[in-house]
C-alpha cells in the first residue's frame, strides 16, 4: 500500500515565533520580515486558486463552488505581519474572516500544523538570512 503524503508539517507559527525570540533582535526582524512576505504570497495564492491552505479543493457552499472574492475585502486584506520582529501573525479584515478560516481553511487554525510549503518557506527565509548574517560577522 503506498504511503499517503501528508500536506502538513509538525511546524506551527507559535514554534517559529519562539525560535525568532532566540535570535538577536536585528536578525529576528529581518527573518520575520522576509517570512511574512513569503507567507502572505502563499496564503493569497491558495486562496485565489480556490484551495485550502493545505492545497485541497475548497469545500463547496450550498450553491456550488465558492470563489470567496465576491467583495474582495478578505482577499485584499489577507496578509501576515511581523509584530516588532519577534512574532509573525495573520492579519485579516472582514466580518466572516474567522468563518473562512474554520470552514474553508484559508489559514491554519490556531496552533494547527503549517502546510508543508509554508514551513519550507519560513525555514528557507530563516536559513538564508542567518547565513548572510553569519558571513557579515567580523
Amino acid at each position: 500500500m503506498p504511503r499517503r503524503r501528508t500536506k502538513s508539517s509538525t511546524e506551527n507559527l507559535r514554534k517559529f515565533n519562539k525560535e525568532l525570540g532566540g535570535l538577536t533582535r536585528d536578525l529576528a526582524i529581518e527573518v520575520a520580515a522576509f517570512a511574512e512576505r513569503q507567507l502572505t504570497f502563499l496564503a493569497r495564492d491558495s486562496y485565489g486558486r480556490g484551495e485550502t491552505c493545505y492545497g485541497d479543493p475548497r469545500p463547496e457552499g450550498v450553491n456550488g463552488p465558492l470563489d470567496l472574492i465576491d467583495k474582495g475585502l478578505t482577499f485584499g486584506h489577507l496578509k501576515f505581519t511581523a509584530d516588532g520582529g519577534t512574532k509573525i501573525r495573520a492579519s485579516l479584515l472582514g466580518e466572516y474572516a474567522r468563518y473562512l478560516i474554520g470552514k474553508y481553511r484559508i489559514l491554519p487554525i490556531g496552533n494547527a500544523a503549517l502546510p508543508i510549503k509554508w514551513s519550507k518557506a519560513i525555514r528557507n527565509a530563516a536559513q538564508k538570512r542567518i547565513a548572510r548574517w553569519a558571513e557579515e560577522l567580523p
